[in-house]
């Protein structure tokens, strides 16, 4: 069985998730316990290492690694645990041989390579100044195993074919042979490199950046794909990332931005090889994070592969996955962001990141006329489309809540906001189902923290009174409005149904958030009293409202 292989398979899984399927697992404080599955006790004494992929009893002294995990678990012999464990991973099973001397030989050839570019860069003060003026420092070109492929032509080929044949360095892809004899050259040559390692830290493939303003050449020439490096299932710097304590992990669109976050204090960072983020990456990063975070470039092309992954995400989401997005506003990229802002701004924006639904409604929402009910619908339809690529319906369902929440306040606020303004109405008094609000959000606040915390995001209620909207976020934020004077009158005014369970809960919530949005588009029918088609389209969005507000009250 080949090792490479082996360690690669390894990195997949994170062990605590892997013997959690068969047995409890408690995270105290970054450390995870169980009770041992291989003895009898009462106290866990079951210790799971994830950073080293290891287990260990001081009960009974058993310890091993995923593989070993399974055959003892199991009962399964080596094989049979490899194939158990590709099928855990959604790994292909391998044909199983001896371990293949050719495979040997390309990595260590590779592994030659990146020893003599790296040493190249050090002779080299045009391509070290490049990568001082662009803030890289000798710890930064020893962390990522910098290198330069050297001035010469076949410099690096003539180092290489004292150790190898001439066929074995061609399969490694560091070099090339000529098309216009029987010579060979070098791949890199003239390029700042970037070695490429494998998720278990082997160096596979490399990638190599111009740095003089050539013409009339590509930016960056990658490694060919091989039997251990695919573009489609490799992370450049997963390797390192994965070894962080963090729980969230961020990918960037190249190695620059990578960089750029680790000169800011972050390391759990990774980026895409060139090529569209996979099913393959995505499990590789949720086998070991909890929240994986996008931070991709905002030209059109960046704009374009984060609408690509948002539906990757939402097809591939499930309640214990978590996405996000990191937006360097007023840059293409986080090292423009890094060098514009300074020290501490990418830690910043990465405190502030985006959650998945939130970003993904302002890039669709982006430009859109919501008082065009062409548009409107295209962009809902767009939005269905995307939710239930996800095979759980509850799961879509909960989203296709917020969005049509978000729809409906972008229609009907600009308009009415208007009018308020114009009109405010006296602070003391609110409109019905603003009281009806207030004295059922101060009467259950414990509860719906406690229950059904989300709806209160999920279900946004429109109040067309500052008054109002003071009082309820004073309420949701815990703070105490007892002696408030208005709230006396607003308990007595209500009229609340008596309220038990989370369901009457939720469906009550509801119904004052449908109040909310029937306010909102009489007050549009109203404005557009002389537009037909605008009353036509209006009239169809008050009788679904109306609808929905008639099927919650058939539960009270």
């Amino acid at each position: 069985m080949d090792e490479f292989f082996i360690r690669e398979l390894k990195t997949k899984v994170t062990l605590s998730d892997l013997i959690s399927k068969y047995t409890r697992v408690v995270n105290k404080g970054g450390k995870y316990l169980a009770l041992c599955p291989f003895h009898r006790e009462k106290t866990p004494s079951f210790n799971i290492n994830n950073e080293r992929g290891v287990y260990h009893c001081f009960g009974c002294n058993v310890h091993g690694d995923a593989i070993s995990f399974l055959q003892e678990h199991l009962s399964l012999n080596f094989v049979d645990a490899i194939k158990e464990l590709c099928i855990l991973t959604n790994t292909p099973i391998p044909v199983f041989e001896p371990q293949n001397p050719e495979m040997i030989k390309k990595l260590d050839t590779i592994q030659q390579s990146m020893e003599f570019m790296q040493k190249q860069l050090k002779i080299n003060p045009k391509a070290l100044n490049y990568l001082k003026n662009r803030g890289i420092t000798d710890s930064i070109i020893d962390q990522f195993c910098i290198g330069f492929g050297g001035t010469q032509k076949d410099g690096l080929f003539q180092f290489l074919k004292l150790k190898f044949s001439v066929e074995e360095i061609q399969k490694s892809g560091v070099c090339i042979q000529s098309s216009y004899g029987s010579g060979m050259f070098d791949r890199f040559a003239n390029r700042i490199i970037f070695p490429i390692h494998s998720h278990s830290g082997r160096v596979v493939a490399f990638s190599g950046r111009i740095f003089n303003n050539e013409e009339n050449t590509a930016k960056y020439v990658n490694s060919p794909e091989t039997e251990f490096f695919k573009k489609s299932q490799v992370l450049y710097n997963f390797h390192n990332a994965r070894k962080t304590k963090e729980k969230f992990v961020i990918v960037c669109e190249g190695f620059m931005d990578v960089i750029s976050f680790y000169k800011d204090g972050i390391q759990s960072v990774v980026a895409q090889m060139g090529t569209a983020f996979s099913k393959e990456h995505l499990h590789t990063l949720t086998s070991r994070f909890e929240e994986v975070s996008f931070c991709l470039d905002s030209d059109s092309a960046g704009v374009l592969s984060q609408k690509r992954i948002i539906e990757l995400l939402f097809e591939m989401m499930t309640p214990e996955k978590s996405f996000s997005f990191i937006v360097p506003h007023g840059t293409k990229d986080p090292d423009e962001y890094l060098e514009k802002y300074g020290s501490g701004s990418l830690k910043n924006l990465t405190i502030k990141r985006i959650p998945l639904h939130e970003h993904m409604w302002e890039l669709l929402s982006k430009n859109i006329n919501f008082q065009d009910p062409s548009q409107t619908t295209k962009l809902e339809q767009q939005i269905d489309i995307i939710l239930k690529k996800n095979a759980s319906t509850t799961l879509w369902q909960h989203y296709k809540h917020f969005f049509r929440n978000k729809i409906y306040q972008a229609k009907f606020r600009k308009s009415t906001t208007v009018e308020i303004i114009a009109q405010p109405p006296q602070s003391s008094t609110l409109l019905p189902y603003e009281e009806n609000t207030i004295a059922f959000v101060y009467q259950h606040y414990n509860a719906i923290q406690k229950q059904c915390e989300d709806i209160l995001t999920e279900y946004e209620i429109y109040f067309a009174t500052e008054k109002a909207k003071d009082l309820f976020n004073l309420i949701i934020t815990g703070e105490d409005i007892s002696e408030e004077p208005l709230l006396e009158v607003i308990l007595k005014e209500s009229t609340i149904p008596t309220i038990n369970t989370r369901e009457q809960i939720e469906n009550y919530y509801k119904l004052l958030y449908y109040s909310s949005m029937l306010f909102l588009i009489n007050k549009e029918i109203i404005q557009n009293k002389h537009n037909f088609q605008k009353m036509l389209f209006l009239s169809k969005e008050k009788n679904n409202i109306q609808n929905e507000i008639n099927e919650i009250r058939k539960n009270f």
